[in-house]
């Protein structure tokens, strides 16, 4: 896997109020859901949550609601809980993001929680300068042998999986 931060939160959006988290890929993803609440994943693939209402474009996933995120949320105002997103929004452009992070604000119900899992730039750039930079769980993998420098580490999390915009903190201070 990616680099991640811990599933902590980052900060408040100043005029809005919603705590906005970095998960941890495997984390439980309701940890803080009220009971019943509207649960949401956006950009499942092929890794639906049970309880969970699942947006993908993708027809082939079998999501509960197939959209395509660049259009924003197709829930109303105020009715979900908890929406979350695990390695979604690295592969939409950087103003699609932005605007589908608002959307998801807009959906939010007052002290809602949205929890986004992600490459996390600083991250990859500290390992990047680091004289340690091989050690990272995903450079283990057999097929990234080839990754012989820092150099190339750092390309290949920036440009593989398609990836189109890869955040940092402050890109998430909405």
């Amino acid at each position: 896997t990616s680099s991640m931060r811990s599933d902590a939160a980052i900060a408040p959006a100043p005029s809005i109020g919603v705590p906005v988290t970095a998960a941890d890929p495997g984390a439980d993803p309701r940890r803080g859901a009220p009971e019943g609440g509207l649960l949401v994943q956006l950009g499942c693939g092929p890794n639906k949550l049970a309880g969970w209402v699942n947006i993908d474009a993708e027809a082939t996933y079998a999501p509960d609601i197939l959209w395509d995120l660049r259009k924003g949320v197709p829930l109303p105002p105020e009715s979900s809980d908890v929406i979350y997103s695990e390695h979604f929004f690295e592969h939409i452009e950087l103003v699609d993001g932005l605007a589908l992070m608002r959307s998801c604000l807009a959906c939010l119900r007052p002290g809602g929680t949205m929890r986004i899992a992600m490459p996390d730039l600083a991250d990859t750039v500290q390992r990047y300068l680091s004289p340690a930079w091989r050690d990272q769980d995903w450079l283990r993998d057999p097929v990234y042998d080839y990754i012989d420098t820092a150099a190339h580490m750092l390309n290949v999390s920036m440009r593989a999986w398609e990836h189109r915009y890869v955040y940092d903190e402050d890109d998430l201070l909405l």
